[in-house]
């Protein structure tokens, strides 16, 4: 089994987050680069002789013309370990004013038609990480913060606007510091090649790219978690119409 987390940029000229897990946990590689949907789709279907559990933080099925999605509405109003999530409220009148397209579903599809037509490899939209079974999930980090670090969050660790640099700075070393206790622990390997090194204060400037490849690292890991057994997954919504997965500590 094969573990893909994406951080996916809405526009293509921006940064795409993306990590590759095995069943052992070790990282195979992580990086955030400018892709475009067939070079991730590229990258990832290198390892298609195995079972593919992918994850993708943005939305990968939206019904709506407007509003929200009934998956952006069950996440808001539930409690993952106590707490009350924000996020945005997905609709195709927005993306395709702001962008011109729905890259989510634009990547989603690029990765199946290219698995099938090339390898005859089918992935499903789906809530399940299986053996002899390859799914795409979207999913949000920071659900899984919640759900799987529940004794640091709520942790700040995205910069905004009205929020000093120093208190963001500060909170990215916490969650860095937590994900390489993982490595520690055993669970994960290759976390703290990545993340170990960083400077006590981080340079506004590459904030942003380790950012990218956090969140792209807790997309997968946390569909590893639910495979193997440390967390359940919580999933919001429907294939039809769009769904959230987020994986909640066992």
């Amino acid at each position: 089994m094969i573990f893909v987390g994406i951080d996916l940029a809405w526009t293509y000229k921006n940064e795409t987050g993306l990590c590759i897990m095995d069943d052992h946990g070790q990282i195979l590689y992580l990086d955030a680069q400018v892709y475009s949907d067939a070079q991730i789709a590229e990258i990832i279907l290198q390892y298609q002789e195995h079972d593919l559990c992918i994850a993708v933080d943005a939305p990968l099925v939206i019904g709506n013309e407007r509003g929200a999605r009934e998956a952006d509405r069950l996440l808001t109003r539930s409690r993952i370990n106590g707490h009350h999530l924000k996020l945005f409220m997905a609709n195709r009148t927005f993306f395709l004013k702001a962008y011109g397209s729905v890259r989510g579903e634009a990547l989603a599809w690029c990765i199946k038609d290219t698995a099938l037509r090339i390898y005859g490899k089918e992935i499903d939209f789906g809530f399940v990480a299986k053996d002899g079974h390859s799914v795409m999930v979207e999913t949000f980090p920071t659900g899984i913060c919640c759900g799987l670090f529940p004794d640091i969050y709520p942790i700040r660790y995205k910069v905004k606007a009205k929020v000093p640099y120093s208190e963001t700075n500060t909170a990215l070393h916490t969650i860095l510091n937590r994900i390489c206790r993982l490595e520690d622990q055993g669970e994960v390997r290759g976390v703290e090649q990545h993340f170990s090194f960083l400077p006590d204060t981080i340079a506004k400037k590459a904030h942003k790219h380790i950012e990218d490849k956090l969140d792209a690292f807790l997309s997968a890991y946390g569909l590893y978690a639910i495979y193997k057994g440390t967390a359940k997954p919580q999933c919001f919504g429907s294939i039809q119409n769009g769904f959230i997965t987020i994986p909640i500590k066992s």
